[in-house]
């Protein structure tokens, strides 16, 4: 199929990357550069954590989250690129001013996780061992060992060298004026150009505004 992805932030980079293992022919529009932009991947801390996003998040997106953990080992070996995965887990501390969240996040973590080695209570000393600048200043700590990050930037800089091999069309620093399920229209020099598709996907997120 002919495909467009509206929008080349880490959802339509990631998705592309898919259509294109999957034979199809994929078209990417973007009102910033390839290598740049306001993209909210270009900031994000990069944190792969669905345990710690219990603190605020629903369940739904804990088990999202735990899919996406096991995917991104395959599309980073994939891109054959070092782009800062580590999966080494990571430590919840609290000052004693919070320590009523923390207690409160813990439980919650408690009632929604079924596996008790997916989280594990520090004393000092153990915190002491797996990070000793932190247990300068707290006395516990939460351990999520199965938790990972990744460098954003890298990751997006790979993704667009990996589609643009893969023979991606790009249509960087273009000004969508309409979509339809079948086309994208963008202005260019005064005008409005339509380019008909198969099938178009919106991935703009907070950039459809």
């Amino acid at each position: 199929m002919r495909l467009a992805l509206a929008g080349a932030g880490i959802m339509g980079r990631v998705l592309a990357f898919y259509l294109l293992q999957q034979g199809h022919r994929v078209s990417l529009f973007d009102r910033d550069p390839i290598e740049a932009g306001s993209a909210a991947a270009w900031t994000a801390a990069g944190m792969l954590a669905p345990w710690a996003e219990l603190e605020s998040a629903e369940q739904a997106v804990h088990t999202l989250g735990l899919r996406s953990l096991a995917l991104w080992p395959q599309l980073v070996a994939a891109l054959g690129e070092d782009v800062g995965f580590h999966q080494r887990g990571s430590l919840v501390v609290a000052h004693p001013g919070d320590r009523a969240e923390y207690q409160h996040f813990c439980q919650r973590l408690d009632a929604a996780v079924d596996n008790p080695a997916d989280r594990q209570l520090l004393d000092h000393a153990a915190l002491a061992r797996l990070e000793p600048a932190l247990a300068e200043h707290f006395e516990r700590a939460l351990w999520l060992p199965g938790e990972a990050w990744l460098d954003t930037r890298l990751v997006m800089a790979a993704l667009g060298r990996y589609l643009l091999a893969q023979g991606a069309e790009w249509h960087p620093g273009c000004r969508i004026s309409a979509l339809t399920s079948t086309s994208v229209s963008i202005a260019e020099h005064g005008n409005t150009a339509h380019y008909p598709f198969d099938q178009v996907i919106d991935c703009r997120g907070l950039g459809a505004r």
